[in-house]
């Protein structure tokens, strides 16, 4: 064998390190099952269902209410300004020569005025 003498010895406790692990989750999944169990109690047929109504999600439209009015309350007002520009006022084109660039730029300004 090549290498260190200690690398069985880290792979054998390395292999027993992740059993126990798995071992352990099991363990643990299994006694949540059995909490889970002792905590059911099925009285009636009424009972095993839940409804949801739109009285239960409304707190989720409210949120996305308030939020739509944030964003009007914040984005209208600067592009009624006109403070967004449709185009950055000068481009680099990569690849291209400068008197390219220049072009394609006054053609860019002149697009949108």
């Amino acid at each position: 064998m090549f290498g260190s003498p200690f690398l069985n010895r880290l792979s054998v406790l390395t292999g027993r390190s992740v059993e126990e692990e798995l071992l352990t989750g099991h363990v643990e999944e299994v006694n949540w099952i059995n909490y889970l169990r002792c905590k059911m109690s099925v009285v009636g047929d009424k009972e095993l269902y839940f409804v949801f109504l739109l009285f239960h999600l409304s707190p989720a439209f409210w949120v996305l209410a308030f939020d739509n009015v944030l964003i009007q309350q914040s984005f209208l007002p600067k592009h009624l300004s006109g403070g967004f520009p449709k185009f950055p006022p000068f481009v680099l084109h990569p690849g291209l020569t400068p008197e390219t660039n220049r072009l394609t730029n006054e053609r860019r300004k002149n697009f949108h005025t």
